[in-house]
């Protein structure tokens, strides 16, 4: 890597390594719990209206990825608290996923409650169930939403290389 650029060597060293035996399995003990923190004003941007702002899922696992760095998840399910509503409840946001990997039984639940505020920032709580079990052949990237993919596609379009 020269300059934080992949080189071509490098690349192909990778690509050809054998770290893993084809058909291999990777195990983990993960955390059952765990708390991520974003600010006051990503909590606005990202849930300020009347409905949840589609970055919401780039967010979320950016967070996540903080307290379990192995798997990659995708949403399901997922429930704001409509401003007007007069209901009692705790949570303001709530959401549910499980990982992309085949063979893993991790599965994730988010909630903001109402007493998730501290000052300027606002703790987003994550509950982990299952085993993860991640194969060496699959794909372990996150695939990249729509909100995200003009980012992206800006900076391939500037840069002339991956971002």
């Amino acid at each position: 890597m020269q300059n934080g650029i992949l080189t071509q060597s490098t690349a192909k060293s990778i690509a050809l390594s054998e770290s893993l035996p084809t058909g291999a399995y990777f195990k983990k003990e993960i955390a059952k719990n765990g708390i991520f923190h974003i600010t006051k004003t990503q909590f606005d941007l990202l849930f300020g209206g009347e409905m949840a702002d589609p970055s919401w899922v780039h967010t979320m696992a950016e967070g996540i990825s903080k307290i379990n760095n192995c798997c990659s998840f995708a949403f399901k399910r997922h429930w704001l608290k409509p401003k007007r509503s007069r209901k009692m409840t705790l949570f303001i946001f709530k959401a549910s996923g499980y990982c992309t990997f085949m063979e893993c039984g991790v599965k994730i639940a988010l909630s903001i409650s109402s007493k998730s505020f501290e000052g300027s920032a606002v703790a987003v709580f994550v509950t982990f169930n299952g085993e993860m079990k991640h194969c060496s052949e699959e794909r372990c990237s996150r695939r990249i939403s729509m909100c995200i993919r003009n980012d992206v596609r800006k900076k391939f379009d500037e840069q002339h290389q991956a971002p």
